[in-house]
């Protein structure tokens, strides 16, 4: 999976200038959310469509230039450059130069304990067929989903993955400003500006506006999510495994054991000792929710609060810019946890109009935060250790056969 930038942080249209795994196509304008995907997405065009092999020809924190391998004895003009941006805090591709079709042997792997030469091509073919099965709006998972009786609200629910909703959507329609227009509408929070996203896409394609109108707005939208997904837009969350396996793939099986067990236990000490930085400065929340709520209360001191009901605990909240142009209302309502402009109910953690209401009622904002981000939770989830290994001459025998 490669990962999504919400489309309203960069120039217009730019979402659709993203690496597509589907496709492997570079470009210049291309952007990255960081070095290390940048670097991920030409190993993955190399390996797959190109089949050709590159050399690293300058690589610093803020560059990465990259040339065909056998450039030199070829003669191959192909090459590739990518610069961090500081105004949009992405690499970019400045410079390209393509595609990658020299005349040395393609990339290939030789399995000769098997007798037989298969490509990385094919090998990558054969995994992106596998993945597809589980792809999250293939009708054998959500069969799967239908089929447990345990994976039904409370307990669970369904939700798309925004980015395969954008691709999907992108591949009916072919429009960057539509597709951008989608990621939008899936990303926003509020249910009043999704409204107005959609409106606009029904001005630029009425059978667009249709196709997103026929999935249920609880499955791809944040807005109508009623928080389950914490703010979580892809199934990117279910890839951060990938990370502890960065650089392990095709390894063979013993060193792959190796690595993911000497990277869980180095994760495990780094966040141990994290918590530890925490409890020690009286920290209550773990850095995500103490950040973003300490960023809300100093946001919050600007807004006026008018009460209306105290059983409810219920407010208007109205909110000025700091020039004084123009003022927004929203509507609190303690006593439900919900505000009328929809951040609340994406993470879970009080918004800045919560905050500003809950000082007029006599009430501790920081009490609906929810539990899973307090310290308490985030020591329990790394307090398990692990034991290190002897050496392999002090194991004990196996029975059974060594495969």
């Amino acid at each position: 999976m490669h990962p999504e930038v919400p489309a309203d942080s960069i120039e217009p249209g730019a979402w659709g200038n993203f690496y597509d795994s589907n496709t492997g196509e570079l470009a210049i304008g291309m952007v990255f959310k960081s070095k290390d995907h940048l670097k991920a997405s030409v190993q993955d065009f190399s390996v797959r469509f190109a089949r050709r092999e590159y050399r690293v020809v300058e690589s610093k924190p803020k560059l990465w230039k990259v040339a065909c391998k056998y450039d030199q004895q070829t003669g191959c003009s192909w090459m590739l450059r990518g610069i961090f941006q500081p105004n949009m805090g992405l690499f970019k591709i400045t410079k390209y130069a393509g595609p990658h079709t020299c005349l040395m042997n393609e990339i290939s792997v030789e399995h000769d304990r098997f007798g037989f030469e298969i490509s990385y091509h094919k090998a990558w073919q054969s995994l992106k067929a596998a993945r597809e099965q589980v792809y999250d709006r293939h009708s054998g998972l959500i069969s799967a989903i239908n089929y447990v009786p345990a994976f039904k609200f409370p307990r669970g629910v369904h939700r798309f993955c925004l980015r395969h909703v954008c691709s999907n959507f992108n591949k009916k329609f072919n429009n960057i400003r539509l597709k951008d227009l989608c990621w939008r509408a899936g990303a926003e929070v509020n249910a009043r500006k999704f409204e107005r996203i959609m409106t606009e896409i029904r001005e630029l394609n009425e059978e667009a506006y249709n196709w997103l109108g026929m999935i249920d707005k609880t499955q791809w939208t944040l807005s109508h999510d009623s928080g389950w997904r914490t703010g979580i837009l892809t199934t990117n969350m279910s890839e951060c495994v990938n990370g502890v396996l960065k650089g392990a793939r095709r390894l063979p099986i013993v060193a792959i054991v190796q690595i993911t067990f000497h990277r869980s236990v180095r994760y495990f000490l780094e966040r141990t000792t994290r918590c530890h930085r925490m409890l020690n400065t009286n920290q209550e929340w773990a850095d995500f929710a103490f950040r973003i709520f300490e960023a809300r209360q100093a946001e919050a001191v600007h807004h006026i609060v008018q009460k209306f009901d105290y059983n409810q605990q219920s407010a208007s909240v109205l909110t000025l810019s700091l020039t004084g142009q123009g003022s927004h209302t929203y509507v609190v309502k303690l006593k439900h946890k919900t505000c009328s402009c929809g951040k609340w109910g994406t993470h879970g953690i009080p918004c800045s109009h919560a905050i500003q209401v809950s000082r007029h009622f006599g009430v501790n904002a920081s009490n609906f935060i929810p539990q899973y981000y307090s310290i308490r939770a985030y020591r329990k989830t790394y307090q398990g250790r692990f034991e290190p290994l002897y050496g392999e001459e002090y194991w004990d025998p196996v029975d059974g056969d060594v495969l």
